[in-house]
């Protein structure tokens, strides 16, 4: 009995890490397709027009898939969180959150979102996401070619600072709307005699940048050494 007990009990779990790993892999190339239009849509609209023009429609061109994909990145810290794959819920979440933040900001700052470093932004999270989630997907299945791992854990030395200083710059520049408009801030005198500013919060979310990011380039510069020293990789 033990034995058929342990069985079935095996068979079961294999067929839900198989349900797992496939169910994933829809998921990272959904994302991939996602991330390619942006991509696509992007150097579009700098390719049609002037470097004047382009980033004033940008956000009209790759808005919406913008919000869709990346808003639909939060499954990765459930993906975390139930143990589908092996990275932690808490980097997971601070990582996506990061950049779902910028896509709100963005949405509502129309200041900020028609600057070129929204489209710097917007171009280093496209060309990271469009090797990371196929990266994701051949790995799995044991299958990631040298040259995608390569790119994989070669790309973040150039993109990484592009992003990083794009994502400062953007949410510096949606200051002012914020603070003219006092959205999502709410002012004294009310029936909770409660003060909160969004605004300063935007600040706050400056400030904490700056010592982060060394921290984190080194991190991956880490990360990197270790993947590409060895003579064959399946990590994500």
């Amino acid at each position: 009995i033990n034995a058929e007990y342990m069985g079935l009990l095996h068979h079961h779990v294999m067929a839900k890490s198989t349900l797992s790993k496939y169910y994933l892999a829809v998921y990272n190339l959904v994302q991939a397709a996602g991330w390619s239009y942006i991509l696509a849509q992007l150097l579009l609209v700098w390719c049609l027009n002037s470097p004047s023009v382009a980033p004033q429609l940008a956000w009209s061109r790759v808005g919406t898939a913008l919000c869709i994909f990346q808003y639909g990145a939060l499954l990765e810290v459930v993906h975390a969180a139930a143990g589908m794959v092996g990275s932690s819920a808490v980097v997971t979440f601070m990582q996506v959150f990061s950049r779902v933040f910028l896509v709100f900001v963005s949405s509502f700052a129309v200041e900020a979102r028609q600057t070129i470093p929204f489209s710097t932004m917007v171009l280093a999270w496209g060309l990271t996401e469009t090797v990371r989630y196929p990266y994701y997907v051949l790995d799995m299945f044991e299958s990631a070619p040298a040259l995608l791992v390569y790119l994989r854990y070669s790309l973040f030395l150039v993109l990484y600072p592009l992003g990083a200083g794009s994502e400062f710059l953007v949410t510096y520049l949606s200051l002012p709307f914020f603070q003219a408009s006092k959205m999502f801030s709410v002012s004294l005198p009310n029936s909770l005699n409660f003060l909160f500013n969004f605004h300063y919060v935007l600040m706050f979310w400056l400030v904490c940048y700056l010592p982060g990011l060394p921290k984190m380039y080194l991190h991956m510069c880490s990360q990197r050494e270790k993947v590409l020293s060895r003579p064959k990789s399946h990590a994500q």
